[in-house]
């Protein structure tokens, strides 16, 4: 299998796990790389709609559909707003 090193932004595809019956194929942003461990490489990704991170294995990540990823979906998941806070309405004293 081929080391694919991502960095920090890409988008990634995880394999399929079966949970109860039903097998879905969810994708991520990679948020760090992390030191090899045990021969494998391993990342801290967080998944679309999610606010915690999580950590995977290169081995975890599908190869041939992360290839597939189309520019103009990884922008428009950039473009996400993120955060709950609105910096206009915050005041500090002077």
């Amino acid at each position: 299998m081929p080391k694919t090193p991502y960095k920090t932004g890409n988008i990634i595809v995880l394999k399929p796990r079966s949970n109860g019956g039903h097998a879905s194929q969810q994708s991520a942003r990679v948020i760090a790389a992390m030191p090899e461990t045990q021969g494998s490489r391993r990342y801290r990704i967080r998944l679309d709609g999610e606010n915690f991170d999580r950590t995977v294995s290169q081995d975890d990540i599908d190869l041939a559909a992360t290839a597939k990823q189309t520019p103009v979906a990884v922008a428009t998941k950039v473009s996400e707003p993120g955060g709950w806070i609105n910096h206009d309405l915050v005041r500090t004293r002077k």
